[in-house]
């Protein structure tokens, strides 16, 4: 009795050390996976605090509804809580959505105007195709991506307004094919001539390069319903500043971009600014053979992803072959076939 009694013993004393072994190889994996995969220097998301979120759009029933509905002299008192909406429609190409900017009311009426910001529900993206076509009818340029517009107003309610306004697939292209010594220059227009977008690419013979050296945003807010209650509405021309190039690449190569940095606009009083996102960019403005893209040059932001890729990817690897190898270790000193030196004993 007594012997068995010592064997149970020895096997739960095993059994402990092997949970033990068991806790560290697990903890010994977070902190090497941790460590090779994560990279603190790259943040491709930024997200703008200085934006609000996003409003959901209305629901079918309120924004097919004729108007708001007749309240009775009893409901005609209006709770402190309760804010009225109103509405504004965003053009999307052939259709339209309504959106709803809810007016903030507060109890207590201050003298001095207060800042707040509204945003507009954020639009479908659309990836549009566009082209130039020279004399002889061949693809001078040729380029496809998808365009949203955060822009900033004033309105009567608000001191800074945000809506969202996406390029339309089906905008007008014109502009000129360029040469060595002419600009290429691709012009979009959309939403009844609305909105504006020119872009200016130059050609540098003698670094084998092209670049797009200025961006230019015209939006009308008189009449506009994108920009309801704006205060002084009219023509604005934003554009990016002089000196800065964007989309370098070489000679007969296309731009290829999953995610382009934002692009900031900004007009020539600083009074108006437009952020530009880009994405799904694929672009060549120049030496195009037989209306084809030219070999992919992929954009750095593009590149750090398949980095960070990488680096998850081997740090995996690693933790695998460590998580064997411990592994096998704790199945040997189980079984018997790894045993303890001689003149070392278990503490317990």
């Amino acid at each position: 009795m007594l012997k068995r009694c010592e064997r149970l013993q020895n096997c739960l004393n095993k059994m402990a050390r092997l949970d033990c072994i068991y806790a560290q190889i697990w903890l010994v994996l977070f902190y090497l996976t941790v460590a090779i995969s994560t990279d603190p220097s790259s943040n491709p998301v930024q997200y703008d605090s200085a934006s609000s979120p996003p409003l959901k759009p209305p629901s079918q029933s309120n924004a097919t509804s004729s108007g708001p509905s007749q309240l009775s002299e009893k409901d005609s008192t209006t709770h402190p809580y309760d804010q009225p909406v109103e509405t504004s429609t965003v053009g999307l190409s052939d259709t339209s959505f309504e959106t709803s900017k809810i007016k903030p009311t507060t109890i207590e009426e201050t003298s001095e105007k207060k800042l707040i910001k509204l945003e507009a529900a954020s639009p479908i993206g659309q990836r549009g195709e566009f082209s130039l076509t020279n004399e002889e009818g061949e693809i001078c340029l040729k380029a496809l991506f998808e365009i949203i517009f955060k822009i900033y107003y004033k309105s009567k309610t608000a001191d800074e307004n945000q809506v969202s306004i996406p390029l339309s697939a089906k905008a007008n292209a014109d502009g000129q094919c360029g040469s060595d010594k002419e600009d290429a220059i691709l012009i979009l227009q959309w939403d009844e001539d609305r909105y504006t977008l020119k872009f200016t690419f130059k050609k540098n013979p003698k670094e084998r390069r092209w670049v797009c050296e200025r961006i230019q945003l015209t939006y009308d807010k008189q009449n506009n319903p994108d920009f309801a209650g704006a205060v002084n509405p009219g023509i604005c021309v934003v554009h990016t500043d002089e000196g800065d190039t964007f989309f370098g690449t070489k000679l007969g190569m296309s731009r290829s971009c999953k995610t382009e940095d934002d692009k900031t606009l900004i007009s020539d009083d600083k009074k108006n600014k437009v952020v530009m996102e880009i994405t799904r960019l694929h672009l060549q403005p120049f030496d195009i053979v037989n209306g084809t893209f030219g070999e992919e040059s992929p954009c750095p932001s593009d590149l750090k992803k398949k980095n960070n890729t990488a680096s998850l990817v081997v740090g995996l690897l690693l933790a695998m072959f460590i998580l064997i190898v411990i592994s096998g270790y704790a199945v040997g000193r189980k079984m018997g076939y790894i045993t303890e030196r001689p003149g070392y004993s278990t503490m317990e």
